[in-house]
């Protein structure tokens, strides 16, 4: 293995690939050639339409961006696998015009200062995957259709009764209409005790008889107003 490009050498132990039921990955070498043996379901696992580890792994741990970003376009399992032997291969064989940069030594300061974290550096985008959703077409259930039962007639309403006010008008007016009773004075008891021992019989009776007319009449008038009420009601 060549040491040209730090992103070909092996990884902190720390800082291992994890293949779902497979081997730990410490380097590029590693990651092609498990890549390519692996199986679809492991594939899936580690890459799908919400994440991608093999991108995550080489951006943040292997620091090669470049390779990062090519595999974040990438859900195939053979293609991934390619892009990552053409990146070694490209790292193992630099362009030859290239001049190695001179290291130049610097005095290191009396007075060790600590250097602040660089901050990682994180992908801009990472490319979505569309995926259509079949639409999927709801059947409509036809419900049966319910015969409504006809409802019988209505029952007769039988017309009300007269009111009590109606009554006593009525009875008013039948009394308006007959003839008015006249009023016979009564006789003294003195007078009626002679009359009765002088006269004869057939004169006491019609004394007697004029005697309770006023009686007699208002039993009369009584018996036609209880006919007429009952005339009316019936």
């Amino acid at each position: 293995m060549t040491d040209y490009h730090p992103a070909l050498k092996d990884v902190h132990p720390d800082n291992h690939f994890y293949v779902r039921d497979g081997p730990r990955l410490k380097n590029l070498y590693e990651l092609e050639r498990e890549l390519r043996r692996m199986t679809d379901s492991q594939f899936l696992h580690h890459v799908n339409d919400s994440k991608n580890d093999f991108y995550n792994w080489i951006f943040h741990v292997v620091k090669d961006e470049r390779l990062s970003m090519q595999l974040a376009q990438v859900k195939d399992r053979n293609a991934m696998a390619d892009i990552v032997e053409r990146r070694i291969a490209q790292l193992e064989d630099p362009p030859k015009d290239v001049k190695p940069v001179q290291k130049i030594k610097r005095e290191k300061p009396a007075t060790p200062v600590k250097k602040a974290a660089k901050p990682v550096k994180r992908a801009t985008s990472i490319p979505k995957m569309s995926v259509k959703i079949p639409k999927v077409e709801i059947p409509k259930v036809s419900l049966p259709a319910f015969a409504v039962p006809e409802l019988p007639p209505a029952p007769a309403v039988a017309p009300l009764p007269l009111t009590f006010e109606e009554v006593e008008a009525k009875i008013r007016q039948k009394v308006g209409e007959m003839p008015e009773v006249t009023r016979i004075e009564p006789i003294r008891e003195t007078s009626m005790s002679l009359v009765h021992e002088r006269t004869p019989v057939h004169h006491r009776i019609k004394h007697h008889v004029r005697k309770h007319a006023a009686h007699y009449g208002t039993l009369a008038l009584g018996l036609v107003l209880g006919l007429a009420i009952a005339k009316w009601f019936v």
